[in-house]
């Protein structure tokens, strides 16, 4: 890897150096030297980027560029930086899973998805400088591999601000992607960062896609507004631990052992000869909410009905 990493320290020297003349060149605009030495740091740069795209084409490697820096470009804590960089390793296993498996409502990575998405030190940050990580990714002729079905998904995912869009992305690659967007939107909005990405897969040109603070707010905003909601009814046999008609309350233990509490819904025939300590079957409604931000899963119960057992 010395030899990418290598080619990555050239381009960010080229890159400090392109800044460098171009501010000379508006400072002097008379002055034709600094234009000709940007023509050729930019011809070298473009060298650059050549051999690193063949360099990552023939190992099948693809790069991500991410930086992380504070809203007014100054450099934001190591602490911040660090959650950032671990909360995108998740957002990325988490979908990259969810492709190779099946989606999910909390993260559950299977070991070799986790293994095969692990994104690799390929150059460490210096001063200023982005966080550059290779990650393997095979090259299909025909079809999209599935690390090019993860990013392009991530990408569309950190676009998403609609309540439809983000159901739609949810149901490809889980509430789990979900919630790990939206963490990282969380500590940018907590930190003040500004965040940019860039996938580049071989030679392709690369996909980048900057998220600001106010970006990220406005992500973390509308994934708080996103929920599933569902209602089943539910009949069980259960041993009646505990009923209060006055307080609308109830509390059951069920045949497997699981304590279900809740209140009393509207239908339930008031005034009845109930016996605590004895068993009934049970007629539940379960309502269950799902929240996009977390992958909590919320229960609410209510007591339609009991028919005593003989």
């Amino acid at each position: 890897m010395n030899d990418l990493q290598d080619l990555l320290e050239d381009l960010a020297e080229a890159d400090a150096v392109a800044v460098a003349l171009r501010r000379m060149a508006e400072a002097t605009p008379r002055d034709q030297i600094a234009g000709i030495n940007l023509d050729a740091v930019l011809r070298r740069r473009k060298d650059l980027e050549r051999d690193i795209g063949g360099l990552l084409g023939a190992r099948q490697l693809d790069l991500v560029r991410y930086r992380v820096e504070l809203f007014d470009g100054s450099q934001p804590p190591a602490a911040a930086v660090a959650r950032a960089v671990l909360l995108f390793q998740t957002l990325v296993t988490a979908a990259f899973d969810a492709i190779r498996t099946t989606p999910k409502r909390l993260y559950q990575p299977s070991a070799e998805n986790a293994r095969m998405s692990a994104l690799n030190f390929a150059r460490a940050p210096a001063g200023s400088s982005a966080i550059h990580f290779t990650i393997p990714n095979e090259r299909l002729l025909i079809l999209e591999s599935d690390l090019d079905l993860t990013f392009a998904t991530l990408f569309e995912l950190l676009n998403a601000r609609a309540k439809t869009m983000l159901r739609n992305i949810a149901a490809r690659v889980g509430v789990a992607s979900v919630a790990a967007a939206y963490s990282l939107a969380e500590n940018a909005v907590q930190h003040g960062l500004t965040t940019t990405i860039s996938w580049r897969k071989g030679e392709n040109e690369p996909r980048t896609i900057a998220l600001s603070h106010n970006d990220a707010l406005l992500f973390k905003t509308a994934v708080e507004t996103v929920s599933d909601d569902s209602v089943e009814q539910v009949e069980t046999d259960c041993e009646l631990i505990a009923i209060d008609e006055s307080a609308a309350t109830f509390r059951i233990v069920t045949a497997g052992g699981e304590s279900v509490a809740g209140i009393l819904a509207e239908g339930f025939p008031r005034g009845g000869s109930w016996t605590t300590r004895r068993w009934y079957t049970a007629v539940l409604i379960r309502a269950i909410r799902v929240r996009y931000s977390t992958g909590e899963e919320i229960v609410r119960w209510s007591l339609r009905g009991l028919v005593p057992q003989d």
